[in-house]
């Protein structure tokens, strides 16, 4: 669905965190909300 790769590292403040390739924070947010996993308000896109 993504068309990129992707990792589950361990962060030290934030537990588990997954990374993915290229700028993805639009997919992953509604990806996110879709599936259940997440409200909008609970996210927050950093970047450009």
């Amino acid at each position: 669905e993504f068309a990129c790769n992707g990792t589950v590292i361990e962060h030290p403040e934030y537990g588990e965190v997954l990374q993915l390739q290229g700028d993805q924070r639009e997919n992953i947010c509604q990806w996110l909300t879709k599936s259940g996993l997440a409200k909008p308000d609970q996210l927050k896109v950093h970047g450009f």
